[in-house]
């Protein structure tokens, strides 16, 4: 059996750097590359080199972490996704496992507990920060809740377009973003906006941050 192949995502590159140097003294891992700066990014390099692990932060510009979560257990299952955040919520937890994740850490962890999630979750294992209460989180993850319901309901699409409106962009940015036209960018805004009961971005821009899209 091989190294654990690990892609970081973190939109901070000192953390990148920080966590490649440590992970990268450890036999069992390699580090695959300089790592992805937001979710769009990450899931192009997940393709690309499909990785054993994935550590992955939550609040990242253009596509966040549970969202890039969300992709990846759909299009890519066996890779695995550790969420390495300072969000430390059962709440935000549990979202992030029915996301698809498959662990759950805090940034203040030590170097052991760190070591231990990687290897975990590349066994498929499941894990949790020990800071969170693992029966609140596992509550949480049974019973979902309505901001769940509420953003299922919504494309993948748009959801990126949703979190794009919250971080101040415009349609014509958000179409270069995407690499798709305005007009099409205008169907998923008014679509989003409908489903969400939203009248204008400042209302997209409150719920997003209710739903955890944006930090």
């Amino acid at each position: 059996m091989g190294p654990i192949r690990i892609l970081i995502v973190d939109d901070q590159q000192l953390i990148r750097e920080g966590l490649a140097a440590l992970l990268g003294n450890v036999p069992e891992f390699e580090i695959l590359g300089a790592g992805a700066g937001d979710g769009l990014e990450a899931l192009q390099m997940v393709e690309q080199l499909r990785p054993d692990v994935v550590l992955m932060d939550i609040a990242m510009p253009r596509m966040n972490g549970q969202e890039a979560t969300r992709e990846i257990a759909r299009r890519f299952p066996e890779v695995r996704v550790l969420i390495l955040t300072v969000t430390e919520t059962e709440e935000q937890a549990a979202a992030c496992i029915r996301a698809g994740a498959t662990g759950y850490l805090m940034k203040k962890t030590d170097h052991g507990e760190l070591l231990d999630a990687v290897k975990a979750v590349a066994n498929g294992r499941h894990f949790l920060s020990r800071h969170l209460d693992a029966s609140n989180v596992a509550q949480s993850v049974n019973t979902g809740n309505s901001q769940d319901t509420i953003v299922s309901n919504l494309t993948p699409r748009e959801r990126q377009v949703m979190q794009l409106i919250a971080e101040g962009n415009r349609n014509k940015e958000i179409a270069a973003i995407l690499n798709v036209g305005v007009k099409t960018v205008d169907t998923h805004r008014t679509n989003l906006m409908r489903k969400i009961d939203a009248h204008n971005a400042a209302e997209i821009t409150v719920l997003a941050h209710r739903f955890g899209m944006v930090s």
